[in-house]
């Protein structure tokens, strides 16, 4: 199941990197 368990990471690693970016975005805004 380590197809499995590497799409798993792949879909948080992703979920993570949309989160940043949004922060970022969001951050330059109250500036």
């Amino acid at each position: 199941n380590t197809t499995w368990l590497g799409s798993l990471i792949n879909t948080i690693i992703g979920n993570l990197k949309l989160s940043i970016s949004n922060i970022h975005i969001r951050y330059e805004d109250l500036e």
